[in-house]
């Protein structure tokens, strides 16, 4: 990990020597995902939130939303529910106006609900794990489906089959 960390380093430097932000916004977001999928969560961090600066100044607001449902997730470690609420509630909005559909927003979403529930916070985490659940339906995915309602069901919920 730590030599591909090096790697992607390097390319971020000849991406932003080359002007291409783009690139370098999508790398970061990439690499921070990664790192969330290994519940590496803190180291990424700097990762989405050097993304979701470049989206957003570059106005490439739908591939914001994934770095900001990374960061949501993130923030699940250290923010409190109403907060984290909140970030969601913004994000879902966001999602349901252009009716995104995005396997990275599932799992971000689907983290970020697994965590509330670890830090027994059960209503949020039912409230965000059902969004990613929604996102895991539309796309077919029934193995991630099928985890997302095991997650529901730890936080609570009971889910129909």
């Amino acid at each position: 990990l730590e030599e591909s960390l090096k790697a992607y380093e390097d390319a971020r430097n000849l991406g932003l020597q080359l002007e291409n932000t783009f690139w370098v916004a999508t790398t970061s977001c990439n690499v921070g995902l990664v790192l969330l999928a290994m519940e590496r969560i803190d180291a990424a961090a700097p990762y989405l939130e050097e993304a979701d600066r470049m989206f957003r100044r570059g106005g490439k607001l739908l591939f914001a939303l994934v770095s900001q449902a990374g960061l949501l997730a993130c923030s699940a470690l250290e923010e409190d529910s109403e907060t984290v609420l909140t970030n969601f509630e913004e994000i879902q909005a966001s999602i349901q106006q252009r009716g995104v559909v995005e396997m990275d927003l599932a799992m971000c979403l689907q983290l970020t609900g697994r965590i509330m529930a670890r830090r027994e916070f059960y209503g949020v985490a039912a409230i965000i794990l059902t969004a990613a659940l929604q996102q895991w339906d539309r796309l077919g995915l029934a193995d991630h489906r099928d985890r997302c309602r095991r997650d529901l069901e730890s936080a609570g919920v009971t889910v129909e089959r």
